[in-house]
């Protein structure tokens, strides 16, 4: 009986000191020290059972082992667990690598070849913030925002690509023309302002792009005008197609 009883004791004594979470996920051991020579021969089969569980298990984090219902995803990946690195590794001069890398804590998809290193586009975040409305603003002593252009976004420390594309029409008579302004804001800071000038009649499409450094965290990005002259409007016809439809405020990281 003493034989029988001080194996269970060990086991248990060793969870409690240990502790459960240490216990490893699978439930069969990979264990390449057994079956040990001298073994019995009626083993085999068993060991044989054990062998394709375990390697069931593992194989099982990102494969369809075996599809029982039709065979057809026999094989199939479920999904493509990769560790992530600090840094690039090493390649050899005949094949490629596809890996993971965590940059300011957030994690890309990368691709290494003989001759470069390319971070794939599944690691492109893109926003965006459409407006579909018509709005005007008159006023001109200061800037007001843009209905709808606004993103808020938690962005890794690094480059922000931000565009603004919408189609606008200065309305007013002004000698020598009527002019709009545009102001972009990243947390209430000023960061890029843009003129632009209109014959008071016809729409245009104004369209640019800026790129800005932030930190780590949470950030908003909004879109401001503002006509510059007393009497003038600006009016942007996002419901309207025939004058140029929706407007477009798009962040990439």
């Amino acid at each position: 009986m003493k034989k029988i009883y001080l194996p269970i004791l060990v086991l248990i004594l060793a969870l409690f000191f240990v502790g459960i979470k240490q216990i490893p996920a699978f439930v069969y051991t990979w264990n390449e020290s057994t079956p040990v020579d001298g073994e019995e021969y009626a083993m085999g089969a068993s060991r044989m059972r054990e062998f394709k569980k375990a390697l069931r298990e593992r194989f099982a984090v990102d494969h369809v082992l075996y599809d029982f219902a039709s065979g057809e995803t026999t094989g199939y990946h479920k999904a493509i667990h990769l560790l992530n690195q600090t840094t690039d590794p090493e390649t050899g001069t005949n094949h490629g690598m596809l890996y993971a890398k965590k940059i300011n804590g957030e994690v890309y998809p990368y691709f290494r070849g003989i001759h470069y290193t390319q971070k794939l586009s599944g690691g492109l975040t893109i926003e965006t913030a459409i407006g579909t409305d018509d709005v005007v603003v008159t006023e001109t002593r200061y800037f007001t925002e843009i209905p709808g252009m606004t993103i808020t976004g938690v962005y890794p420390a690094g480059k922000i690509k931000t565009t603004f594309s919408a189609s606008l029409q200065v309305s007013g008579e002004y000698p020598g023309g009527v002019v709009a302004l545009l102001c972009q804001t990243i947390d209430g800071e000023t960061v890029v302002n843009h003129r632009f000038s209109g014959d008071g009649i016809t729409s245009n499409v104004v369209s640019f792009s800026w790129v800005a450094t932030v930190s780590e965290g949470e950030h908003t990005i909004k879109i401001f005008w503002r006509p510059q002259q007393n009497g003038t409007m600006i009016v942007q016809y996002g419901g309207t197609p025939y004058f140029g439809g929706k407007r477009i405020l798009m962040v990439e990281r």
